[in-house]
């Protein structure tokens, strides 16, 4: 087992690509396709005209993707430099269409690779033993992030394929891109890779000596081993999302404690495993989308969570607050022995059970459409807001040793108790 510590201090290399072309006769049209934007030229002459002809019509486009590069002429070969040292180009791709005799490489050759300080490469990594580089950890070995502020943005295409990832509240760089690009006057939706597969590694994030990072964006796309995300803090988002992005994957599955800072989890609308088990406690803020499987959530103290997706088993102590929107008739059940669970606008479908203790609140008063509690339990000092006459309960509500009196049921207008 090797110990590796992120170093980012590789110097800024501009990658270079080229493309091989060539031009016989005919009607022939070159077209290089970026992020699913294309610029076309018509071939000319010959070979050495053809190749002017794309440098002078690449350089003159307005496409900000294109915009990013520098186009020259090395006829037959169609040269492209990063304008930005240590920002690779992308994804490139070129064909050819009409009748005539041309051809244009697929895909281009590298003549110099990106390199730089935010690029995830072995020039980057030292190994903390001996403080060597050229190595990327791998399975058994451990990684720390710390006492740096050099964000990790590309490369990202590699996999971390050690055992743990360590990333203490002393970094403060940023992991992995934003949806949209705005480093040029004009922006666009990233093409890059964003996110760093984590595989089924241990994740450690935040803790003591420092205010941590404001973005990390992650992905697991392994079932084989569920990865592990420990989160103690992080610093304040930069955006709307958490400062923690977790993204699982179709098949991805993954625990997760978080203890303070916030985290946003996403899944595609494949997703078939996502998050095992959600543990969320002190202050720690969680959202998840529509698309994310939570199948069994406990949550404690001032916790809270915004959960748009799939929830299986939820249960709740201290203070914390769960808002879900519900969608369809998930079989949830809720065991709510302290706090609010907030049913939201939006939500549809059947609850299975809500089990309410002491100092639980159930709160309907945002729904927007009609919903059905099949069992629902309520102990003395708990408490349902249903003012809108929105939840309908198959089963009578069972106060158990409870009286009326011990209890707050807001529960709309025209209702019916019958003592059983």
């Amino acid at each position: 087992m090797a110990t590796y510590e992120w170093a980012g201090d590789t110097p800024a290399v501009a990658e270079v690509l080229s493309f091989t072309v060539s031009y016989t006769s005919g009607t022939v049209n070159y077209t290089l396709t970026i992020n699913g934007k294309d610029v076309t030229v018509a071939g000319v002459t010959d070979t050495a005209s053809t190749v002017a002809a794309l440098v002078l019509a690449l350089n003159d486009s307005e496409i900000p993707e294109f915009a990013e590069i520098t186009f020259s002429d090395a006829s037959p070969e169609l040269v492209l430099t990063a304008d930005t040292a240590g920002k690779p180009i992308g994804t490139v791709t070129a064909a050819v269409s009409g009748g005539g005799t041309g051809t244009i490489d697929a895909s281009p050759s590298t003549t110099t690779s990106n390199a730089g300080p935010n690029v995830w490469s072995a020039n980057n990594v030292k190994n903390v033993a001996d403080g060597t580089r050229g190595t990327l950890p791998t399975a058994g070995d451990v990684m720390f992030f710390r006492s740096s502020d050099v964000s990790l943005l590309y490369g990202l295409e590699t996999a971390f394929a050690g055992d743990e990832l360590f990333i203490e509240a002393s970094y403060t760089g940023t992991i992995g891109l934003p949806r949209t690009n705005i480093d040029g006057s004009t922006s666009y939706s990233e093409y890059r890779e964003r996110l760093w597969d984590t595989g089924d590694a241990d994740v450690t994030i935040g803790g003591e000596n420092g205010t941590g990072s404001s973005k990390l964006r992650f992905e697991v796309t392994d079932a084989t081993d569920a990865a592990k995300y420990y989160i103690e803090s992080t610093a304040s988002s930069q955006d709307d999302d958490g400062a923690v992005e977790l993204y699982v994957g179709s098949v991805g599955l993954v625990n997760v404690s978080i203890n303070g800072g916030t985290l946003s989890i996403f899944t595609p609308i494949d997703g078939i495993n996502g998050v095992s088990t959600l543990n969320a406690s002190s202050g720690a803020a969680v959202t998840a989308d529509v698309n994310t499987r939570l199948n069994t959530v406990t949550m404690n103290d001032f916790a809270s969570c915004i959960c748009s997706g799939f929830v299986s088993v939820l249960t709740m102590q201290g203070a914390p607050t769960f808002t879900y929107i519900q969608k369809g008739g998930n079989a949830v059940t809720a065991n709510i022995y302290g706090g609010t669970f907030n049913l939201d606008a939006g939500s549809t479908g059947t609850i299975t059970t809500v089990n309410l203790g002491p100092t639980a609140t159930l709160n309907a008063t945002d729904l927007t459409e009609d919903m059905t509690i099949t069992n629902c339990t309520i102990e003395a000092g708990a408490t349902i807001n249903d003012s809108n006459d929105r939840l309908t309960f198959s089963n009578p509500i069972d106060l158990g040793q409870s009286g009326l009196t011990d209890v707050s049921l807001d529960l709309g207008r025209g209702i019916n108790i019958q003592k059983s």
